[in-house]
């Protein structure tokens, strides 16, 4: 991928952006690809990720692998900025590392747990930006954007976000208190619409579907999970009380999850219908509302939401049957017809 990306870079003077996309990180979770790493990772030297809550050899051989992705993933990414180097643009160039979403076991990709949206957000800009240096300020992927057209000096779409540029150094900043996130659905069987606020230390989760279990939690975790690295029902079991009731809220959330992201940072307690909490979830659930509002978040209505879930029940019974991966591409969204009129 660093010589194909090289080819690129190199073929022109003119300005360019460019995506490098890695397989790394997702299933299959290979040990060692191509001699790399040189040294895998065992069981033994790795502990499962902190949002699983719960350790077994299992899942922390599936841990091990993952990390011996992301090591792979660090030499991919080494070998294309030494590319970048070596074409001589490294100065001229601003480089962002990130991801889409949390690693693909329990309580992390497919929902909107801090496991699932928390993500790495590096940025090099030589001569700007400052070196080594952690901001805790809330943003998003939404934020990506405004802030390259802001460096590049020119027009921002309206309603492309906030740009992040004045981050990039160690001046103390006034910053927006809220970020807000959100899950709908990557194929007609994983719909569960959600919808998260959160500020420095409280986070407010709305999950639209609280009648039905969810898909996220279906496919990794329990008895009928897809994927290999979830939780089994044996290992859910053996967890203590508390890891126990966080995976029965993940399965089965209620209309509102409630997290102090100071204490539980992994979101193992949830908090709604605490007394003392009551009006750090009105507040939340009023920014939300303006964003919601904003954005035009059309999922607010419960004539959309309805239909919309008719559209994903319908295409899920017909073409999800027998396969997880669908037995066909052959229907029609209606979605387009009525979400944005």
């Amino acid at each position: 991928m660093a010589e194909e990306a090289d080819t690129f870079i190199t073929v022109s003077t003119d300005p360019f952006f460019l995506t490098v996309a890695y397989p790394d990180a997702h299933l299959p979770l290979l040990r060692q690809q191509c001699g790399i790493p040189e040294k895998p990772y065992e069981a033994d030297d790795v502990s499962v990720l902190p949002q699983v809550g719960i350790d077994s050899q299992r899942l922390r051989e599936y841990t091990a692998d993952y990390y011996n992705c992301m090591s792979r993933l660090d030499t991919a990414v080494g070998l294309l900025l030494e590319r970048l180097e070596r074409s001589g643009k490294t100065d001229e160039t601003l480089v962002i590392f990130t991801t889409d979403h949390g690693a693909q076991f329990s309580r992390g990709k497919t929902c909107c747990y801090e496991g699932g949206i928390k993500v790495p957000h590096i940025v090099k800009w030589p001569g700007q930006s400052a070196v080594g240096l952690t901001r805790t300020e809330l943003i998003s992927h939404v934020n990506i954007l405004p802030t390259i057209t802001d460096i590049l000096d020119i027009e921002t779409p309206s309603g492309a976000g906030q740009s992040y540029r004045s981050l990039l150094g160690d001046e103390k900043v006034t910053w927006r208190q809220y970020v807000c996130s959100e899950w709908t659905g990557s194929n007609p069987p994983g719909y569960f619409p959600q919808r998260t606020i959160r500020n420095k230390r409280y986070k407010l989760i709305v999950n639209y579907l609280s009648d039905r279990p969810s898909p996220s939690a279906q496919n990794y975790a329990g008895s009928e999970r897809l994927w290999p690295p979830g939780a089994t029902e044996d290992e859910i079991a053996s967890a203590d009380e508390r890891i126990r009731a966080a995976y029965a809220t993940y399965l089965n959330p209620s209309r509102y999850e409630l997290y102090d992201l100071l204490e539980d940072p992994w979101e193992f307690h949830n908090l709604i219908g605490n007394p003392s909490l009551s009006a750090v979830a009105d507040q939340l659930q009023v920014a939300l509302a303006g964003w919601q509002t904003a954005t035009d978040d059309r999922i607010v209505s419960s004539e959309v939401l309805d239909r919309l879930t008719t559209d994903h029940d319908r295409i899920s019974a017909e073409y999800y049957t027998e396969s997880a991966w669908g037995s066909s591409r052959d229907y029609r969204w209606q979605y387009a017809d009525y979400l944005h009129r």
